[in-house]
């Protein structure tokens, strides 16, 4: 799992993410109502997004801070893959990222922009169908 980079941008791509190597997924941030968030990189080199803006998390030194960024959505998006996995351990790489894939919602206000859906991944199912905001 790789963060897409924060430069807005559909061109830009940001490296490790935009390597196209087995097993990879890359992955942008969106916001609480489920858009892709304005700083974050889009296109159909991403594969899914994931929460990645106003996020509490641990600083340097001790304390929490409140962050936004595809760093944001990163470790979101492996947390849900180390839970896929752990369910299922005998998944490969590439059959987790596809489940990844295949299991996640789409993105409000974008048609080629999915977010990562836990629920879904885990049950291996359909992500339920919710209105954008």
């Amino acid at each position: 799992i790789a963060a897409a980079g924060n430069d807005g941008s559909k061109e830009m791509r940001q490296y490790p993410a935009a390597e196209g190597a087995y097993g990879l997924l890359p992955v942008t941030a969106s916001t609480a109502q489920r858009r892709l968030a304005a700083f974050a990189n889009f296109g159909s080199w991403i594969d899914v997004a994931a929460p990645g803006e106003g996020i509490t998390s641990t600083m340097a030194g001790g304390g929490y801070a409140t962050w936004s960024g595809t760093s944001m959505a990163a470790p979101l998006a492996a947390g849900v893959a180390a839970l896929v996995k752990a369910r299922e351990p005998g998944l490969s790489a590439k059959e987790l990222v596809r489940r990844l894939e295949r299991n996640s919602a789409a993105l409000c206000g974008t048609d080629d922009q999915r977010q990562i859906d836990a629920e879904a991944a885990l049950r291996n199912v359909a992500p339920a169908a919710l209105a954008c905001p």
